[in-house]
């Protein structure tokens, strides 16, 4: 299946690339700030184990995160389909609050991990 470019998604919907372009620039200073008053922080370890999976569409990566999530106790993180790049708790959050606006403390708990508020997990799983 092609993907749409981004310039054909923005001329059929103006409003949502409006949206996401004023995020995007609130999102980099938002970052640019953090970095420059929060440089102790920034070295911190947070996750006890941190495993990052990359696949291929349909070839058993969930079943394979899935068992090693069964194998740990305690806290455990997962989140799938993120960029390279790309902050993954601020993608997770966005996403949470354009399609499932219901999940009110899931939303505002990625958007405090997105800021750099992160709660520690023994286990944090990333589908690439």
């Amino acid at each position: 299946m092609v993907e749409k470019s981004n310039i054909v998604k923005a001329l059929k919907k103006p409003n949502l690339a409006l949206k996401k372009g004023k995020r995007f620039v609130a999102h980099n200073v938002e970052d640019f700030i953090r970095i420059i008053t929060q440089q102790h922080k920034l070295s911190e370890i947070v996750n006890q184990k941190e495993i990052r999976v990359a696949g291929m569409k349909r070839s058993g990566n969930h079943a394979i995160i899935n068992w090693v999530k069964s194998q740990h106790n305690g806290e455990v993180g997962f989140i799938n389909n993120v960029l390279a790049n790309q902050n993954p708790y601020r993608y997770k959050y966005e996403n949470l609050r354009d399609k499932f606006p219901e999940h009110k403390w899931a939303i505002e708990n990625n958007r405090q991990q997105a800021k750099g508020n992160f709660i520690i997990k023994r286990l944090f799983d990333l589908q690439l």
